[in-house]
Formats: C-alpha cells, sequence, structure tokens
C-alpha cells in the first residue's frame, strides 16, 4: 500500500496522540496516591503551561527541517514514557511531564510540512480529526487499563509501545505482520525545508517573551478596567474548571479511572464538534455584542450547573450547552466583540491572561489543599459571577459611551 507523506505523518500523528491520550485518566491518581497533592498538581498544570508556550522553539533549537523536529518529539516522548515507569516520587513525575510538554509539538511540525510541500493539502482539519481520535480512544483505553489492573506499568508500556511504532525502520514488512507497522514509517517521509532559521537557533529565544512583560506597563487601568476583569476573570474560572475538573469527578463522584476516562474522550470530542458548529452558530446572528453575552450568560449558569449535578452523567448533559456557549465566547473574543485593538488591549490582556494561566493553577492547588471542594466551588463561580455582574449592570456600555463621548 503506498501512501503519501502527508497520510504517513497523519497515521504518526494518530499514534502520538492515542499514546498521550493512555496517560491522561490515570496520571492525576498515580502522583495522588504517591504522596503528591493538590500543590503538586497545581505546580504542574502551571508548568506544563509555560513549557507549552516555549516548546515550539525549543524543539527547534534540535531540529533542522520540520520532519527531524517531528522525529525529535516522538523519540523523546517515548523516552518520557519510559521514565514514568521509575517516576514513583511526585516530583519526578512533575519533571517528566513537564518535559513532555517542552516537546510536544508534532501536530503543529506536521502542520508546517503539509503546508511548505502539499500547499493544496486542507490537512488542518484532517489533523483535527487524528487527534482527537487519538486522544478519545486512547483515553477510553488507558483509563480502562488502570481501573482493570491497577497497574500503572501496562498502561505506561502501552503508551512507549504505540509511541515507538511511529518510528518503525522496517522498508519491508511482510504481509502478515500488522498493517500498522509499514504503515507509519517516518523515514518515508520526503525531507523537507529548514523548520527555523540558523540564526534563530539559540537559547536567546527566551528573550521575546520579555517585551510582552513590558506591555503591562503601558495599559490605561483606569480607562479599561472593566474590559480588562471581565476577560481575565472568564480565563481564569474555565482555564480552572477544565484542568482541575478529575478533581470534581474524583472529590465528589469517587469516580474511578475507566470514568475519567470516558468523561475526558467525551469532552474531546464534544469539543471538537463545537468547534465546527460555533462558526455555523455565529454567522447566523448579526448582534455579535448580543450574542456574546448571551453566550456567556449561558456558558456560566451551565458552569453552576455541572458543580452541583447530582451525577457524572448530568454533568456530561450539561456540559453540551456549556461547551458549545464557552466555544462561542471565545470565537467571539477572538474577532475582537469586546473592542481591544482601539484601545491597543489586544496584547496587554494577552500577556495578562498567560500570568493569570501561571499563577491561577497553583493558588487553586493551595486553596483545595488546606479547603478542599469548597474552595473549588468559589474559585470557579465567583469570577462567572464578577463577569455577569459587569454585564448585566450596564457597566460596559456606560463606560463605552463615555469612551464615544471624550472622543
Amino acid at each position: 500500500m503506498n501512501l503519501t507523506n502527508v497520510q504517513l505523518l497523519l497515521v504518526v500523528n494518530f499514534l502520538y496522540y492515542l499514546s498521550s491520550g493512555f496517560i491522561k485518566p490515570v496520571l492525576t491518581t498515580h502522583i495522588l496516591r504517591h504522596g503528591g497533592n493538590q500543590i503538586t498538581l497545581g505546580l504542574l498544570i502551571s508548568s506544563r503551561y509555560v513549557c507549552n508556550k516555549i516548546s515550539r522553539d525549543f524543539v527547534a533549537l534540535f531540529a533542522y527541517t520540520n520532519k527531524s523536529a517531528i522525529a525529535f518529539c516522538v523519540i523523546s516522548s517515548g523516552t518520557t514514557y519510559l521514565a514514568l515507569l521509575l517516576s514513583y516520587n511526585p516530583w519526578l513525575v512533575f519533571v517528566d511531564r513537564s518535559v513532555h510538554a517542552l516537546i510536544n509539538q508534532v501536530n503543529w511540525f506536521t502542520q508546517e510540512y503539509g503546508l511548505r510541500n502539499h500547499p493544496s493539502f486542507g490537512c488542518f482539519k484532517l489533523l483535527c480529526v487524528v487527534k482527537v481520535a487519538g486522544t478519545v480512544i486512547g483515553s477510553l483505553t488507558g483509563g480502562y487499563f488502570y481501573h482493570t489492573t491497577r497497574w500503572f506499568s501496562i498502561v505506561v508500556l502501552t503508551a512507549t509501545f504505540v509511541t515507538l511504532l511511529a518510528l518503525s525502520n522496517h522498508k519491508r514488512v511482510s504481509k502478515d505482520t500488522t498493517i500498522l507497522i509499514f504503515l507509519v514509517v517516518l523515514r518515508y517521509v520526503n525531507p523537507d525545508v529548514k523548520c527555523n532559521n540558523e540564526q534563530e537557533k539559540s537559547w536567546f529565544f527566551l528573550t521575546k517573551y520579555f517585551p510582552s512583560l513590558e506591555n503591562l506597563q503601558k495599559a490605561k487601568y483606569k480607562q479599561n478596567w472593566d474590559k480588562i476583569v471581565v476577560i481575565v476573570v472568564y480565563t481564569f474560572s474555565f482555564n480552572i474548571y477544565f484542568s482541575r475538573f478529575i478533581f470534581l469527578l474524583v472529590s465528589k463522584f469517587k469516580a474511578g479511572t475507566a470514568t475519567i476516562g470516558h468523561v475526558l474522550a467525551y469532552f474531546h470530542l464534544l469539543q471538537f464538534l463545537c468547534n465546527f458548529f460555533a462558526p455555523v452558530i455565529k454567522s447566523q446572528v448579526k448582534n455579535k455584542k448580543a450574542l456574546f453575552e448571551y453566550s456567556l450568560t449561558v456558558c456560566a449558569f451551565s458552569l453552576y450547573g455541572v458543580l452541583y449535578a447530582p451525577t457524572v452523567d448530568a454533568v456530561c448533559v450539561i456540559c453540551l450547552p456549556m461547551m458549545v456557549t464557552y466555544t462561542l465566547v471565545n470565537s467571539l473574543l477572538k474577532d475582537d466583540v469586546m473592542k481591544l485593538q482601539p484601545e491597543n488591549l489586544a496584547d496587554i490582556v494577552g500577556t495578562i491572561k498567560i500570568l493569570v494561566n501561571i499563577v491561577g493553577p497553583v493558588c487553586f492547588g493551595i486553596l483545595c489543599h488546606y479547603f478542599g471542594r469548597r474552595a473549588f466551588y468559589v474559585i470557579v463561580v465567583f469570577p462567572c459571577v464578577v463577569c455577569l455582574y459587569l454585564l448585566y449592570q450596564g457597566y460596559l456600555e456606560a463606560k463605552e459611551q463615555r469612551r464615544h463621548e471624550d472622543q
């Protein structure tokens, strides 16, 4: 069977995210069983976020082409999975998962390869399908394996095998061998152009993030604090929920890894579908500002319903309107429905959101460690209340009218 370069890379991506999905449902349980706590998990989420932000430039330091970058990411990921076998200390797991986040760019370099070598091939949507399919199947399988065997090593070894399967070096395989062995041969993929300029391959890439911090000094907080507060508290509330909703499943419903795997798979599939439905809904509504306000309201009340849902099934049902409206809100924010560009706030708000994503999980972990599930409810719900208060008191509209009068 002859496959094109892009098709081979799609299979590589599927196996990569399949192996990643194996680990997701069991990692939290593994850390907590070996002496970790909510503070450890909060620090891990923040560390992984920082590593993801710089991972693209980091991988480019060690790769000459997009193909070699993909190989580097897959090999490094397989190594981190093997290292988990020896990581029974929660801080070793912390380092291992942070390193994995630092090289987690297979999807992006595959997009680059496809766009540069096959510009007419719409690989972005296919990559989304492949990524979600791998994550969904991996989450279901990994959660079930751990739930039935209680052997973390089985999950890790399976993830390692599937990852390294993507780098099979066999040129000829007999017909009796499993089809994946010869479908996923990265060496068959033709080499491509450089993925980065030589002068950019330096550890000084970290300095490019410093100017964004300088943006914080340029903000006119007295005039624009309302917009900043709405976006920041919204980001804080929902990022905390999506990054730590496993805490809710375990603490409230005593969910096992099989249930966690099912819910994770459902969330990923739902998010994938919402990304396609949201543009359709948005195109049918002319008043984008009203759509933004209604979507944010439904999203906030749905989140409140999820927190107080009596069963896991109820959580999954309530998450349906929440995910649709959450996707709509994010899409409208990208379209600048809050009119951040005229106020030169886009870069400033982006920097603040990055800081919130770094500091938020740590604060959440500390509070949940000492106050338990009550802290989770307060941290997630209170920012939404602030957001809705500013919207429905007409404060933002009054501020907008005042700005136009001043101009």
